[in-house]
């Protein structure tokens, strides 16, 4: 490529105030100012026209190398033409296709009386070179030719760019003839008031500086203002002066495509670039080199987009054509799936041998050689399994087998490889016994790394699998409830959705918490005579089932001074040692058992230390650290219990005449003593209702008004020679300090015996005791039996008390499934119907199926009241004379009566509501009924049992309805000789012999329970008088 220096460097002419910042964004806005701008704009460059004629700061050449920025700039005007525009836009396909991922980057604008920006400064890559073209495929010819608007716009593109636009290349087919896109066709074609002004935006294009290179195209294009706005350079036929030529004509769009890829190899021929791509995806940062002289560079690098130039040169007049070769870096487990190269699109022929990472290829003095090397990355994947498999739980001295399966899954073979293990939660609990499958491993080293099993493989051929399988043994002390969790890192799939994770494997150990509750809680004072109830609970908190847990409670610090009461169940007591056999356990189940004892009557200041042990692997829950919130007063595994320790005492004093002075015998007025008691409790528990006793000797007695009293205990004097004192409301009399509460009263000196006139009267001598009871200890706080019906919060109000202070009544109401029937049997047009209602209770729509059916009296004694009412097919095959169904309303509701009427079996009726038949008669030939044993419901025409079912059912026992002097439920009389007896089989009239006067009905009702059970209600009416056939 050759190359030329500018020889001046001067700055370009003024511009005049661009009016872009005026142009409407859409065609809609007002755009008078920018018209007026451009008008004006257009007046001061006429007086330009002859200063701009000649440019004297000339082209600036073009570097010598490829890469280098465009703006592009196309007239779309209307001399163009439709076919002209098609190839037009071909051609620049061709030229940014030929300059694609060379490290260009393009700008595109079109004119034709006014300029558009289509795209701004884009990389011209592989990955851009879509939106590139697209940005001008939708050009349509039309308009004048505005050369300086399309410059202008072009030179507006240049601050996008990264680097300086080294290249401006327009492309046009005719002459300048408007510099207003208001006024289309302002200038004659050419003139200078047209070219002047694009003359000045494309010497302002040079000065940035910039190369303006332009094509002309057309049969009669004119070169002068070509030359005027570019230089006048013609682009040699071998594009040899690229570098410096000003412009190229082309007679024909056709052959623009052709002209304009040829310019683009004149830019950068002799080049290769290199495509890397790993897996379908460009990659960069991958090395390759050549050995070819005169190729730069030698080495090489490729960009983030993959791509990577080498120019070649060292090109002369016998040498045209340069053998390049290239070597790319090589990576273990990657493999060369594809290479090959191509000059415009089309492959070229390259020499390599398959495997290997060099390869050759012709470039030309004007080729850019494209080469794709693609690579694929081996595919493989680690799983793992465990024997026990994962989710089965282990314990202590259990051996896990652990394997991973190395699968190969394609691309080439893979070499010096690394499997990682986490096992960060699985080391702490195991000791590694080591690998069972060791051949293929080269090396590993568990927990070397912290937290980490690595292996090191040679080698995983194309569809191999290897199985690597090692072993740990459980610890004999891993925390219970842990979870041996190994997963595998290294090229794991992830798990697809619903699917199990084949990189984790997890056991379980098992674990429970032992916790210890009593009542009294521990640390209460309890009282000889006291129930203590101590309850072990047992809950498994680990993800494994607890199987044969055992809990020991140790006793001798409570048996010593107790005994026991009753034992809760799985306890077993043998000597001091209290032993829990704790049911089965699975993963969140909890237990819990109880066991009594009652301290002994002599066990005053002791202590009841009660310590329960689970073994392995229970444990008992850790003691609250300093700060820390205890929510639960107790639950670890021991208890203690102080026994109370109560010390009552008392002391009585006296005082007569002011200190221990002798009183008289019988002395008038009597001598008076003043006693003072106190009581004090110095123990550390308090006792129930203490009660002060003083029992006067003979010859004292009581003054009434004497006594002080301490608030809340009265006296009681009230028994002759006896004083007492208690307390007001009998409570607890807690420890007191001496001389505690304090007691006085007087007593008046009789008459004294004196035992013998020679001996004195002994002194008088005045016991006072005081005596408690233990407190009564408070109801054990047993907990409820979870129910699944809760009380209210509040009590209900208080009913008047009939039961007294130590009873209470109330009533809890069960609802039972009924049926309620009240039914009857009735004439009606001399027609036998049983009319009913029928009310079911506490049953919700929809209804099952409500039969009516017909039993004779033995049948009905005899039926199955199990089989569904819905089951007719069973229930005549149980004997039923027949089954009728009660219709159901759909809007029937509960409690709602389903009333109606139903024929008697054998009976029928035309359909003027006439009888035509009864049951068990026979109508002959002659016109003659007679009582036919055969006849249909022979055995119904006196009485037959009506049950309504509607599981549970009700029944009544009705009588076939009898004549009345309005209605007769029987054939007509038959005809006969006269007065007299019928004959045998007799006939309506008979009946009429019941003396039954009046319509007659008889109704019955009764409610069945639920369950199956039948209360067979039955209303015994039958037919007086009847003569038996």
């Amino acid at each position: 490529m050759a190359n030329r220096s500018a020889e001046a460097s001067i700055a370009p002419p003024q511009q005049p105030l661009s009016c872009e910042s005026l142009k409407p964004s859409s065609e809609l806005e007002d755009r008078t100012a920018y018209l007026d701008c451009l008008a004006s704009q257009n007046a001061g460059l006429r007086s330009f026209a002859a200063a701009a004629a000649v440019d004297e700061n000339g082209n600036p050449d073009l570097p010598d190398s490829c890469g280098i920025d465009i703006a592009l700039i196309l007239d779309k005007s209307g001399s163009i033409g439709g076919a002209g525009i098609a190839n037009l836009k071909s051609a620049a396909n061709a030229f940014t296709g030929a300059l694609v991922d060379l490290g260009s980057q393009v700008s595109v604008v079109s004119f034709d009386q006014d300029a558009y920006l289509l795209l701004p400064a884009t990389d011209l890559t592989s990955g851009n070179l879509g939106t590139i073209q697209g940005s001008y495929a939708g050009l349509v010819s039309d308009g004048w030719t505005n050369w300086k608007r399309g410059l202008e716009v072009g030179l507006g593109t240049f601050g996008g760019f990264d680097d300086t636009v080294e290249l401006t290349v327009v492309i046009t087919d005719g002459n300048p003839n408007t510099v207003n896109p208001a006024n289309g066709g302002q200038f004659p074609d050419g003139s200078p008031g047209a070219l002047d002004p694009a003359v000045l935006e494309a010497n302002a294009i040079k000065g940035t500086p910039s190369h303006v290179f332009v094509v002309g195209v057309g049969p009669s294009v004119s070169t002068g203002p070509i030359v005027a706005i570019s230089g006048a350079e013609v682009l040699a036929a071998d594009g040899s002066n690229i570098n410096t030529a000003d412009y190229m004509t082309t007679t024909s769009y056709a052959t623009l495509a052709e002209d304009l890829r040829a310019v683009a190899t004149a830019l950068c021929g002799g080049t290769v670039v290199v495509h890397k791509s790993v897996d379908g995806v460009a990659t960069g940062g991958w090395g390759f080199e050549t050995p070819t002289t005169d190729v730069t560079p030698a080495a090489l690098t490729t960009l983030a987009d993959g791509t990577g130039i080498f120019e070649v040169e060292g090109y002369d007049a016998q040498t045209d054509v340069r053998t390049v070769t290239i070597t790319e870096e090589t990576r273990p487990n990657h493999g060369l799936e594809n290479l090959y190269c191509e000059l415009n699109g089309e492959q070229v022929p390259i020499t390599h041998d398959e495997g290997s990472p060099t390869w050759s290829v012709d470039v030309g003095k004007l080729d850019i050689v494209h080469c794709w090397v693609e690579n694929e990355t081996a595919k493989w994947e680690v799983t793992k399994t465990s024997d026990p498999p994962s989710g089965t739980a282990v314990e202590a001295g259990d051996f896990i087998d652990y394997t991973l399966h190395i699968r190969h899954l394609s691309g080439p073979n893979v070499t010096d490889f690394d499997i990682d293990d986490d096992i960060s939660q699985l080391a702490p609990y195991v000791s590694f016994v080591g690998l069972l499958t060791p051949a293929p491993v080269v090396s590993s080293d568990w927990d070397g790394t912290p937290g980490k099993y690595l292996l090191k493989l040679a080698q995983l051929t194309k569809a191999e699998t290897l199985n690597i399988r090692y072993r740990v043994q459980v610890d004999a002390d891993v925390p219970p409830g842990s979870v041996l969790r190994n997963v595998v890192l290294t090229n794991c799939p992830a798990p697809a959705e619903g699917e199990p994770d084949l990189c984790v494997t997890e056991n379980p150990t098992p674990g429970w918490e032992l916790r210890k509750y009593s009542n009294p809680p521990s640390g209460s004072v309890v009282y000889p005579g006291y129930e203590v109830t101590y309850e072990l609970d047992a809950y498994n908190f680990s993800e494994a089932p607890v199987i044969g847990g055992i809990a020991t409670d140790d006793l001798s610090d409570v048996l010593d001074n107790a005994t026991i009461d009753e034992l809760g169940p799985g306890l077993t007591l043998e000597g001091t040692t209290l032993t829990w056999a704790v049911p089965d356990l699975e993963p969140g189940d909890s237990v819990s058992t109880s066991y009594t004892v009652i301290v002994n009557d002599d066990a005053w200041g002791q202590t009841l230390t009660n310590v329960v042990t689970p073994e392995y692997p229970g444990s008992c829950p850790p003691p609250p650290q300093d700060g820390e919130v205890v929510v639960l007063a107790e639950g670890e595994c021991t208890t203690d219990h102080e026994v109370a320790d109560p010390n009552l005492r008392i002391q009585k004093l006296w005082e007569h005449d002011g200190g221990d002075n002798p009183v008289d015998s019988g002395d008038d007025p009597p001598d008076v003593i003043s006693y003072a008691i106190g009581v004090w409790n110095s123990g550390n528990a308090p006792v129930e209702n203490p009660v002060v006793t003083d029992t006067l000797p003979e010859g004292l007695t009581f003054v009434p008004g004497s006594e002080v009293v301490p608030a809340g205990w009265v006296l009681d004097a009230s028994v002759p020679g006896q004083v007492t004192f208690s307390q007001e409301t009998p409570g607890p009399f807690d420890p007191i300090a001496y001389p505690g509460v304090i007691f006085e009263f007087d007593v008046e000196v009789g008459e004294l015996a004196q035992p013998d006139p020679t001996v004195p009267i002994p002194d008088l001598v005045n016991t006072a005791c005081v005596a408690g009871e233990i407190p009564p200890q408070e109801p054990l706080d047993v907990p409820l039996r979870a129910l699944a019906i809760a009380f209210d919060e509040e009590p209900p109000a208080d009913d008047p008390d009939i039961d007294g202070p130590l009873a209470d009544c109330d009533e809890a109401s069960t609802p039972v499934k009924s049926v309620a029937l009240d039914g009857a049997a009735q004439c009606v047009n001399d027609t036998p119907w049983f009319t009913y209602a029928v009310t079911p209770y506490n049953m919700e729509a929809p209804l099952p199926a409500v039969a009516l059916i017909w039993w004779t009296l033995d049948a009905y004694e005899n039926r199955d009241p199990s089989i569904d009412a819905a089951d007719e097919a069973a229930l005549l095959a149980d004997g039923a004379s027949q089954v009728d169904y009660v219709v159901i309303p759909p809007d029937w509701a509960p409690g709602d009566t389903l009333a109606g009427q139903q024929l008697w079996p054998g009976a029928e009726v035309d359909a003027e509501g006439n009888p035509i038949d009864w049951p068990g008669w026979t109508l002959l030939p002659d016109g003659t009924w007679v009582l036919d044993p055969d006849a249909p419901f022979y055995d119904l025409r006196d009485e037959a049992v009506v049950e309504i079912r509607v599981n549970p059912s009700t029944d009544v026992i009705t009588a076939y309805p009898p004549p009345t002097p309005n209605c007769n439920a029987a054939p007509p009389e038959n005809p006969g000789p006269g007065p007299g007896p019928n004959p045998a089989g007799g006939s309506g009239s008979r009946i009429a012999g019941t003396g039954f006067a009046g319509g007659w009905l008889v109704p019955f009702a009764v409610i069945l329970l639920m369950g199956g059970a039948l209360v067979a209600g039955r209303s015994w009416v039958r037919r007086r008088g009847l003569e038996q056939d």
